[in-house]
């Protein structure tokens, strides 16, 4: 039997400490409990956007209902279809979008709260650095929106010829 050169090479054990064991264990109960609440979290969001639409396309038709003829008679046909089909799906997307938003933000407090708990230190040293990454990147999209602004095509002799020009 022919045996590995990283085996012959660091000692093997054949059984891993009890500890080890238990500590593995808590630890995938703890990924299925997060990948059973993410499942539920995802069928609860889908319902609530379905609701929605739903709610916004049938207070729309209450109110064409309820709207008197000559106004209803105003209306495109097009404009009509179009906010009942498309608008409302923008809508229901906007609503996802924010939703998403908001668990995201609700995570990440909460994994910030428990990093803070575990290594306080270590996590004050990741979000100066992760604050100066997002200030550096806000400096080059800024830096690159001012470029294409001062550009020649937009000021034909640049921007000093423009205040030249406006102060002679």
């Amino acid at each position: 039997m022919t045996r590995c050169c990283a085996f012959s090479i660091l000692p093997a054990r054949k059984r891993a400490p009890r500890g080890c064991r238990c500590c593995f264990g808590i630890f995938v109960a703890l990924l299925v409990l997060r990948a059973l609440i993410a499942a539920r979290r995802e069928i609860t969001q889908a319902r609530l956007q379905m609701g929605y639409v739903a709610q916004v396309r049938s207070r729309i038709a209450r109110r064409l209902a309820a709207a008197s003829w000559p106004i209803v008679s105003r209306l495109q046909h097009a404009r009509v279809t179009n906010l009942l089909g498309a608008d409302v799906q923008r809508v229901a997307g906007a609503a996802n979008f924010l939703m998403q938003f908001l668990t995201s933000l609700v995570l990440t407090v909460f994994q910030m709260a428990i990093a803070f708990l575990l290594a306080p230190a270590l996590t004050g040293i990741a979000l100066v650095l992760i604050a100066v990454g997002v200030s550096a990147s806000l400096l080059m999209v800024g830096r690159a929106h001012g470029w294409h602004a001062t550009r020649d095509e937009h000021f034909p002799g640049g921007p000093l010829a423009t205040l030249q020009a406006a102060t002679s």
